[in-house]
């Protein structure tokens, strides 16, 4: 590539999609400059002592392998099933080692704008995409210094912005507090390992309905079948009676497994487990190191004291109830967002016009390794629209991964690589390259 062609690109989000993506641009010769805030993959590695329910085949790309090959790394067998750890270590870990210096983690980005524009310059002109991005950055020993470039791409994710328990999406009555908010895990937790003690001979109150909520309840499930006085209660949204949808010959076994174990737990819990079904937390309460939470039917009168308000104690709350995107880092860059699920809006638009729906936002996603649909459809058969999907009415900026999904859980990592592929396609004006199929 010439120097002329040659783009300085910045990555934000040093996940999955980030740095398949700075391995793409690095393959095509550009200069590329990879951030995080907190450490590489820190949200895979978050989760990692979980097994994904998709294979490395789908979890890898063609390119990412073929660069492990060069550097005379093991390739992983591709029909096994990794954890978010293995998937780390023998992968994400070995391809930022490829990357050299181009990388830096504990490293946030807190702004992206026009070099010497504001939000309501050159609206629609050729003027802003003449003018380079300013990154402001800011390390985690609160050192503030900027970076230039010429493309940015955010790929931050929504794994650090969670949901919460009250009704519409909003926090419960008390729910922010301090004294709450060391009793409420937003994340998975490692109950069967490094959190057991945390929850063995204790009451865990897990609310959500989606893969990451089932993923929980089963390791629960299997905790209190071996530690007396272990209990759960399933707080459920949702009134269906089978919770998770099951795919007629599911080419994903283990997701499978998990939907079946769930709508068993639904139709037919255990001594040890209670399920309250379409119901909501209006408030949450500490008393002598325990949670108390107010509990009401999802759909009786908002305001008005009913005889279906109950009240719950527990040890722990583990609110797996959705993430959504923070749109204040391109807050003076022009970006038209979905009023739904806050993605994007041409590529929302495709989404809600191909599903007929955004989802659940509080199903609880599975870490983008093939977790619930959210539109009543299976998300393996789902990809990506195409690069004019992913284009901003501010030039050479893009959001892809799980961020441009917005409040939707069924992203894959198979469509953050497509995403990956159309992005470079615009940024090299070339409809045909595709360095995964020449891989």
């Amino acid at each position: 590539m010439s120097d002329s062609k040659k783009r300085r690109i910045a990555i934000i989000g040093a996940g999955p999609i980030g740095i398949e993506a700075a391995v793409y641009a690095l393959e095509l010769g550009h200069d590329v400059l990879l951030f995080d805030r907190d450490e590489i993959a820190a949200h895979v590695r978050r989760w990692g002592f979980v097994e994904l329910f998709s294979p490395w085949s789908l979890n890898v790309s063609p390119l990412g392998l073929e660069r492990l090959k060069r550097q005379g790394g093991p390739v992983p067998p591709q029909d096994a099933y990794p954890t978010g750890e293995e998937f780390f270590e023998h992968y994400l870990r070995l391809l930022v080692g490829s990357l050299g210096e181009r990388w830096q983690q504990h490293c946030e980005v807190t702004s992206v704008s026009r070099h010497g524009l504001t939000k309501l310059d050159a609206i629609g002109t050729p003027e802003r995409a003449s003018r380079r991005f300013r990154l402001a950055l800011r390390t985690r020993g609160g050192m503030e210094h900027e970076e230039i470039a010429d493309v940015v791409i955010d790929a931050s994710g929504v794994y650090s912005n969670h949901g919460w328990l009250g009704d519409g999406g909003v926090p419960a009555k008390s729910e922010t507090r301090d004294t709450i908010r060391d009793l409420v895990t937003y994340h998975l937790p490692d109950v069967l390992g490094g959190d057991r003690e945390l929850y063995a001979g204790k009451t865990t109150l897990v609310a959500g309905s989606g893969y990451s909520a089932i993923t929980t309840l089963r390791s629960l499930d299997s905790l209190a079948r071996e530690v007396p006085g272990t209990e759960i209660v399933w707080l459920r949204r949702d009134d269906r009676e089978n919770p998770i949808d099951v795919f007629e010959d599911d080419p994903l076994p283990q997701r499978a497994t998990l939907a079946e174990f769930a709508n068993q737990l639904a139709a037919a819990p255990p001594a040890h487990v209670r399920v309250l079904r379409a119901k909501r937390v209006r408030s949450l309460s500490e008393s002598d190191g325990r949670v108390d939470l107010q509990i009401h039917d999802r759909f009786s009168d908002e305001m008005a004291r009913s005889d279906d308000e109950e009240s719950v104690r527990c040890d722990r709350v583990v609110a797996l109830v959705g993430y959504r995107p923070d749109s204040s880092l391109h807050r003076e860059l022009h970006v038209h967002l979905c009023y739904a699920t806050e993605g994007p809006m041409k590529l929302a638009a495709a989404l809600l016009g191909s599903s007929g729906s955004a989802g659940d936002s509080g199903s609880g996603g599975s870490s983008g390794s093939g977790g619930s649909s959210g539109s009543g459809g299976d998300c393996l058969a789902g990809s990506g629209f195409g690069p004019d999907s992913l284009r901003n009415p501010e030039p050479d900026f893009y959001i892809i991964g799980s961020k441009s999904y917005g409040r939707r859980s069924d992203f894959l990592l198979k469509i953050g690589r497509e995403q990956i592929r159309d992005v470079f396609r615009l940024i090299e004006n070339n409809p045909d390259l595709d360095l995964y199929a020449d891989s």
